[in-house]
């Protein structure tokens, strides 16, 4: 079989319609694959080693890897990780000029090392047991608690505890530093002649004040006034609000011209369980009705 030269088989390649593309966050230096070769002691074989980046002049893009076509999901990923400090440098205009699964798999990279920051960062501030980080609801609760008394230098509690054996003194330890707390009130306008209200209406609702720490990572229980439980946070913020907006209308037909009435429910915490329990009966008596003159 006859040979082509070098040249020969340049201009066939050419002709073909592909350009070969290597290194440079766009593969934007050509026939570097020949230049890489000629500095190599095993010659042709280097061509074929690596990741390489092709387009076509037709304008599709395909890559090999180690000689050997890849799919181009694959090999816009393997592209991107092997340039991906080059490419946070490109311009705009240029960025665009990457294919659409570069620019895809670039975006993911980029999210998931701003996500690992994230996920650094807050791990330097939580608390470890035995150098395991806890859980985060009790991260939450121990915040209100602990970093009173410690402050935000030591996160080992076994140093701030060292009367603690295992992690059950531990929940028990965090269960008799914090059981009940109240949470800021919840708030209703009601229908008054002074303030030209002609309905009420919710101005801060019970959803505000359960997604706040450490009560966010709790699931919500509530004890109705008939001694009824309802467990998990939607259904237990459902039955809340129900039960606020009959004390609204008892409130209103009662007289006296009400304007605002506030609702403070406390709960009980739950450590072990990882419960916050909300008592309405408790949190009838504990509400405060303002009155207009």
């Amino acid at each position: 079989m006859k040979k082509h030269s070098p040249k020969k088989r340049k201009s066939q390649q050419e002709k073909s319609g592909f350009s070969d593309v290597w290194a440079g966050a766009l593969g934007a230096v050509k026939g570097s694959a020949k230049g890489s070769a000629k500095g190599s002691a095993k010659g042709k074989s280097d061509d074929k080693k690596g990741l390489k980046r092709v387009e076509t002049r037709s304008g599709q893009t395909y890559y090999f890897e180690n000689g050997k076509r890849i799919n181009a999901k694959t090999g816009a990923k393997k592209y991107v990780a092997r340039f991906f400090e080059q490419i946070k440098t490109l311009s705009p205009e240029t960025f665009a000029a990457l294919t659409e699964g570069e620019r895809r798999s670039f975006r993911s990279k980029a999210s998931a090392e701003k996500n690992a920051d994230k996920l650094r960062q807050e791990a330097a501030s939580r608390f470890r047991f035995r150098g395991r980080l806890i859980p985060k609801y009790l991260q939450d609760v121990l915040d209100v608690t602990v970093m009173e008394l410690v402050g935000r230098g030591e996160k080992e509690l076994t140093k701030v505890f060292p009367n603690i054996r295992d992690y059950g003194d531990l929940l028990r330890t965090a269960q008799g530093l914090v059981s009940t707390l109240t949470l800021k009130p919840t708030e209703w306008a009601l229908p008054n002649e002074k303030r030209r209200r002609e309905t009420y209406f919710n101005i801060i609702d019970i959803a505000e004040r359960v997604i706040d720490p450490p009560v966010g990572r709790l699931c919500l229980r509530v004890i109705d006034e008939d001694g009824k439980l309802t467990e998990g946070n939607i259904p237990a913020m459902e039955v809340i609000r129900e039960w606020e907006e009959r004390r609204v209308q008892e409130i209103i037909a009662a007289g006296n011209n009400p304007a605002y009435i506030k609702f403070p429910h406390s709960g009980i915490i739950d450590v072990e369980e990882a419960t916050f329990t909300i008592d309405l009966s408790e949190s009838r008596e504990a509400e405060a009705v303002q009155y207009s003159p």
